[in-house]
C-alpha cells in the first residue's frame, strides 16, 4: 500500500507540473500574442518587409532664357552590411585604398558597427572610384543611385545660386532660400525579402513622391558671365580684396547680373575659403561716398529747393565748419549746381545739405530705399545704416551730402541710380521670373509696380544734363564710349574704422545708365581695396569695368549706336 501511495504522488505531481509549465506556456503566448502582439508583429515585417524611400527630384534653376544653373544628377553612393562581409579588416584597408580614406580610422568605424547591416562608407563617389570599388568585387558592399547637385556653368553666379549640401538640402544663396520649393516631397514603395535577403516586388501599393519646382531668374547668363570677365580683369589689375557688379533692366527692375568676386565652384564648395561664397551684392553695407551726390541733388530739384544753374562758392577747395574741415581734390571758386556734381565737390554738396536741411535729407534717403532691405529672395540681405534724425548730429547735413555716416548696399546703390533711369520711378527688383511647379503649373511672381519718387522731367535733367556730362567732361571721363553716350557718377570712399576713416583703404565704385537718353540697363560695379599702384579713384579704377561691361552688353542687347539705325549697326 505504501509503495502504490508513492506512486500516486509522483504521478499526481508530474500531472500538477505539467499543468503548471502549461499554464505558464499559455500566459507566455498570451503576452506575445495579446499584449506584445504589435511589437513582435512589427520585428516580423522588418525581417521580411521593408520601406523603400522614393526620392523627389529638387527642382531645376534655370536663367531667363531658359539655360541651365542648377540641376541634380544620379550618383553612387558605397554602404556595406558588415554582417555579409567577410574579414571585415581586410574589407576595410581594401575600400580605404580605392575611396582615398584614412586606413586605420576607417576599419575602427566598421568594428565599432559590425553588428549591423547598413553603414554608409562613402557617398556620392567619383564614377573611377565607383568602377574600382566594383572591380574589388568584395562581399557585403552595395551600391545606392542617390540625386547629387550639379551646377553646370561652374563658378557663374555662384554666390547668387548658393549649394547644396551632401544629404541635397540648400546652405547658401538661393538654395538655401528657395529650399521648400525645391526639394518636393519624397514617396515610399513596399518591397519584400526572401531569406537571402533578396528584394522582391510584388507590387504593393506605393506613394509617388511629389517633384520640386524649378526656378526660372531674371539673370541672362551671358550678361553676368560679361560682368564675372571684366571683373577678374579689375581684380587682376588692382589687386583689391573683392570686387561687386550688378546689372539692373530699369524699367521692369529685372535684375540681369549679380556678381561677387572672389566667387567659388558650387560642385567643389568645401574646398574654398567661406568668404567667398557671400554674395557681397546684398550682404555688404558700405560708406558710399561721392556716388551718392546726384540722388540728394535730384531730390533738391525735385523739392524745388536749387536749379542746375544755381551757383555756390566752393571755398577754393577748403570749407571749415567748427571743427570740421572739407576738401575738394582741386581749388574751385564758383561751381553751377551741375558742376558741383560734375567735378564732385564736396564742398558744394555740404553747402547744399545745409540748404535742404536734415529733415528733408533723410526723407530723400528714405525714398530711395536706404536703410530697408529691398526684400529679394536671398539670406542674409543686409539694411545698410541710415540713422533716425534724432541720431543726427550737427555734421551731418555735411556728412551725409558727401556719402558719410551713411551705409548702403550695392543692391540698394544700383536701384537708387534705376529710378534716375526709369524717369523717376523707383522699380521693384526682381530676381525670380517664373516658379515652374513639379507638375508643369507656371507661377509668375506678382510685381507691385514701382514708386514714384521723381518727376520724369528731374530724371531726365540728371541723366542728359548733369550725369552725362560726369562721364564726358568731368571726374567720370574714363567711361566714356564712342557708340553710346553713358550717364554716370564715381564714388572714392575712405573705409570707416572706429575712431575715423582709413588714408589707405578705399571703395572705388561706378554707377553708369546707357544710352543715357533712354537707358537699357544700369550698370554699379564696386571694388574693395585695391591696392596695385597707391591708385583708388572711382574714376580711374570703377569707371573703365563699367564702360567695358556696357560696351559688350548694350552690343549683346543689339542696341543700336547712337545716330545709327538698328538694320545698319555693325557689332
Amino acid at each position: 500500500m505504501a509503495l502504490e501511495k508513492r506512486r500516486e504522488l509522483r504521478v499526481s505531481f508530474i500531472l500538477w507540473t505539467l499543468v503548471f509549465l502549461l499554464e505558464l506556456l499559455l500566459a507566455r503566448l498570451f503576452w506575445i500574442q495579446c499584449i506584445r502582439h504589435e511589437h513582435f508583429s512589427h520585428l516580423a515585417r522588418k525581417q521580411y518587409r521593408t520601406e523603400v524611400e522614393l526620392p523627389a527630384e529638387r527642382g531645376k534653376i534655370f536663367d531667363r532664357y531658359g539655360r541651365l544653373l542648377a540641376t541634380s544628377l544620379p550618383a553612387s553612393s558605397i554602404y556595406l552590411d558588415p554582417c555579409a562581409a567577410t574579414e571585415l579588416e581586410e574589407t576595410a584597408k581594401a575600400l580605404a585604398r580605392a575611396l582615398d580614406l584614412n586606413e586605420e580610422h576607417l576599419t575602427k568605424f566598421i568594428l565599432q558597427r559590425k553588428h549591423r547591416r547598413f553603414i554608409w562608407i562613402k557617398r556620392k563617389v567619383t564614377p573611377e572610384e565607383g568602377q574600382t570599388v566594383k572591380r574589388l568585387n568584395l562581399a557585403g558592399v552595395g551600391f545606392r543611385k542617390e540625386p547629387q547637385r550639379f551646377y553646370p556653368q561652374g563658378t557663374l553666379a555662384a554666390p547668387l545660386l548658393g549649394f547644396a549640401g551632401l544629404d541635397g538640402t540648400g546652405l547658401s544663396g538661393l538654395e538655401a532660400y528657395f529650399e521648400e520649393t525645391l526639394k518636393g516631397k519624397p514617396g515610399y514603395k513596399i518591397l519584400l525579402r526572401d531569406g537571402k535577403r533578396k528584394a522582391l516586388d510584388p507590387g504593393l501599393p506605393f506613394k509617388a513622391p511629389e517633384h520640386g519646382s524649378s526656378i526660372v531668374l531674371t539673370i541672362d547668363a551671358v550678361i553676368q558671365q560679361i560682368v564675372e570677365e571684366e571683373l577678374a580683369r579689375a581684380l587682376e589689375e588692382w589687386e583689391p580684396s573683392g570686387a561687386v557688379g550688378i546689372v539692373l533692366e530699369p524699367k521692369s527692375g529685372h535684375i540681369l547680373a549679380m556678381a561677387s568676386l572672389p566667387s567659388f565652384d558650387p560642385n567643389n564648395f568645401a574646398r574654398y575659403p567661406e568668404n567667398n561664397w557671400v554674395n557681397r551684392c546684398v550682404n555688404y553695407s558700405f560708406e558710399p561716398g561721392s556716388v551718392i551726390k546726384p540722388l540728394i541733388v535730384a531730390k533738391a530739384l525735385q523739392e524745388g529747393l536749387a536749379r542746375p544753374e544755381d551757383v555756390f562758392f566752393c571755398e577754393n577747395g577748403v570749407y571749415r565748419i567748427g571743427s570740421r574741415i572739407f576738401h575738394d581734390h582741386h581749388p574751385y571758386g564758383w561751381l553751377t549746381l551741375s558742376e558741383v556734381v560734375i567735378k564732385s565737390s564736396n564742398v558744394g554738396m555740404a553747402k547744399l545739405g545745409e540748404a535742404v536741411g536734415a529733415e528733408r535729407l533723410y526723407a530723400c534717403f528714405r525714398a530711395f530705399g536706404f536703410g530697408q532691405k529691398t526684400n529679394l529672395p536671398l539670406p542674409g540681405e543686409a539694411a545698410g545704416i541710415l540713422h533716425p534724425l534724432n541720431k543726427w548730429t550737427s555734421y551731418s547735413v555735411t556728412s551725409v551730402p558727401i556719402g558719410q555716416e551713411i551705409a548702403v548696399t550695392p543692391l540698394q546703390l544700383a536701384l537708387a541710380f534705376s529710378a534716375i533711369a526709369n524717369d523717376g520711378v523707383l522699380p521693384e527688383p526682381r530676381l525670380v521670373r517664373a516658379i515652374i511647379c513639379g507638375e508643369g503649373k507656371v507661377i509668375n511672381p506678382i510685381s507691385q509696380g514701382g514708386k514714384v519718387i521723381l518727376e520724369p522731367r528731374i530724371a531726365r535733367i540728371m541723366r542728359t544734363e548733369i550725369m552725362r556730362r560726369v562721364v564726358e567732361e568731368g571726374t567720370g571721363s574714363r567711361a566714356r564710349l564712342s557708340r553710346w553716350s553713358i550717364a554716370g557718377k564715381t564714388g572714392t570712399a575712405q573705409k570707416a574704422f572706429a575712431g575715423g576713416f582709413s588714408h589707405t583703404k578705399f571703395i572705388s565704385s561706378f554707377v553708369g545708365m546707357a544710352p543715357a537718353e533712354e537707358p537699357r540697363a544700369v550698370v554699379l560695379v564696386m571694388i574693395d581695396e585695391p591696392h596695385k599702384g597707391g591708385i583708388h579713384y572711382g574714376g580711374t579704377v570703377a569707371a573703365p569695368v563699367v564702360a567695358s561691361i556696357f560696351e559688350r552688353i548694350l552690343a549683346y542687347l543689339q542696341v543700336a549706336p547712337e545716330g545709327v539705325p538698328l538694320q545698319m549697326a555693325s557689332y
